[in-house]
């Protein structure tokens, strides 16, 4: 596990970590998954402010907080392991940005991981810059009926568009990799 790593007891590991939230040096981020719940921990923002000013490199905000990390990476991985070539915040000009790319037999996917209320926007943007599908990961159901009745809003190309969360993102990757795999396809030919 995570102590055993670091060499020390979970008893001393568990301590440790509950004096450092205490004491305002770390905070709970709780990321949903399919059976359950995961609890990463994550500077504060105080404590994201003093590493600044002692001249320690942060995470840029275009690439979101750790519950969002989490989930590209994630992604990433198991778009890597269904045979992707996937890479995280790949620039699509314009000072724009997506957070995971993956090709596959010249198809490509956009994956943006959803935490709030700006799917249609991401799905908008990478629709524009030409790929062939949008999976938009939200990271629980609220924000994912968000998502979906703002697609059903617009002018968006249902079938150029997945909509997933943490409790079937692996099938949906699956399922995608299989059509994928199956056609011979052109950038925008349907991949149902």
């Amino acid at each position: 596990g995570r102590y055993s790593r670091l060499k020390i007891s979970r008893r001393r590991g568990n301590a440790a970590r509950l004096d450092l939230i205490r004491k305002g040096v770390l905070q709970l981020a709780p990321v949903s998954i399919r059976c359950g719940k995961l609890v990463l921990l994550e500077p504060t923002p105080e404590m994201k402010k003093s590493l600044e000013r002692q001249g320690v490199q942060q995470v840029p905000s275009r690439e979101g907080g750790i519950v969002h990390q989490y989930w590209k990476r994630k992604l990433r991985d198991l778009l890597r392991k269904n045979g992707w070539k996937a890479d995280e915040e790949r620039a699509i000009g314009n000072g724009r940005h997506v957070d995971v790319h993956a090709e596959k037999n010249e198809y490509k996917i956009a994956v943006e991981v959803e935490t709030g209320s700006r799917g249609i926007e991401n799905i908008r943007k990478d629709l524009t810059a030409g790929y062939s599908k949008v999976v938009s990961f939200s990271i629980d159901g609220q924000v994912q009926s968000v998502t979906g009745k703002a697609i059903l809003k617009e002018d968006i190309p249902v079938n150029r568009v997945v909509l997933i969360t943490p409790n079937d993102y692996e099938k949906e990757i699956e399922r995608l990799t299989t059509r994928v795999a199956r056609t011979d396809i052109n950038r925008h030919e349907e991949v149902e």
